[in-house]
Formats: C-alpha cells, structure tokens, sequence
C-alpha cells in the first residue's frame, strides 16, 4: 500500500533526543497498538485511543530517508476491525499514531493478520529507529533494496508515467511490437543500424 503519514507524538519525538540536548537517541519499536475505531490524531497522545490489542509480532526495516517498513503479525484468534495503530517503544512510549476513517483491516477468528505498509515520518531521523522482530519482512522493491513489487497494467505500461510497479517481459514486448512492429527491429532496420553506428565511428 501507498506510504501512510504518521503523526509522530511528542513523547515519541522526546525519546529521540538525548540527555545533553546534542544529538539522536537510537529507539526500539518493539509494539503496534491497534484501534478499533477513528480516532483524532494529535501530537500529544500518550495512550492509542480504543485500543483493543497490542501485538508484539512486529518487523521492520528502513526503506528511505523518511520512511520504515513495518510488518505486522497476529496469530492468535482473536476477532476485530481496525481503523488505526500506534508505534509502541520498548519502554511503552506511545511513539507514532495513523487512524482513517475507512477500515484499514479485519481480522477473523481463523484467520492469521499479516499487515505490511510503509510508514513516512517527516522530520524524524529514521536511521536511529529499530524493530524488536527482524525474522519477516517484506519491504517494497527500490533500487536500492530488494524487496515486493506490484505489476504494471498493459494500460500502466503503455502510458508509461509509473514509477513504482513493473513491466514483464511479455507485457514489454507487447507494447514495442504494438509501438514498432512485430519483430523490431528488422533485418532492414538493423543494416541501418549497423551502417550509421559505423559512420559515427568513422567521424
């Protein structure tokens, strides 16, 4: 899913900042709260409004300047609807809060909740934030990093303004053969090639 804005607290934003006022504190997300219901989010939360479940079963990794992957999982048999969450440290700081008015996810009796999303913290040095389970994570493919990523439409691939989901080899082939010709380029295209790649040669 797209990256959601978190609303960093001030709780969460003062563990950040050492003892001498000099620099950055390393923290540990160590727990996702979950709400059961929108909540207003704001600064000064201390406590997840209508909390209903704390899950331990938290992995992440950074994915950007601004922005962690965070992977959510829930075994149990427990049975809810969520519209929001918030980032617990390992001492219980409530540390960054997300709610939507929509559902962000249900979870069913039978059922394991594996929620994997991108989280975007604006002025926050993501660098000093760890996860307390490191075992699954699946972050979004970058250049930088391997990871999952969302195949392009043929429609997606034609237009060609996407920056995030990819091109098959089949779908690749099918847009140049629709845009060139099947079969691009030529026997007669490519002497042409040839011919003018030695003429630059020879300049």
């Amino acid at each position: 899913m797209p990256g959601l804005k978190l609303q960093v607290t001030t709780a969460g934003r003062a563990a950040l900042v050492n003892a001498p006022n000099t620099g950055t504190n390393p923290v540990l997300i160590s727990h996702v709260g979950l709400a059961n219901a929108p909540f207003s989010v704001s600064a000064a939360l201390t406590a997840l409004p209508g909390e209903i479940k704390r899950v331990a079963a938290v992995g992440g990794t950074i994915t950007a300047d601004d922005t962690i992957h965070v992977s959510i999982r829930d075994e149990s048999d427990a049975v809810y609807d969520c519209y929001g969450f918030g980032l617990y440290l390992s001492n219980g700081t409530l540390f960054a809060v997300y709610s939507q008015p929509a559902l962000l996810l249900g979870k069913a009796a039978a059922a394991m909740l594996l929620l994997a999303l991108d989280a975007v913290l604006a002025d926050i040095d993501v660098k000093q934030i760890s996860f307390g389970a490191t075992n699954f994570t699946d972050p979004a493919a970058t250049t930088e990093m391997a990871g999952i990523v969302e195949l392009a439409t043929e429609e997606e691939a034609s237009a060609g303004n996407d920056k995030i989901r990819v091109i098959t080899a089949w779908l690749l082939k099918k847009i140049l053969d629709a845009r060139l010709g099947a079969g691009s380029p030529s026997a007669f295209i490519r002497g042409l090639l040839g011919v003018t790649s030695a003429a630059l040669h020879s300049n």
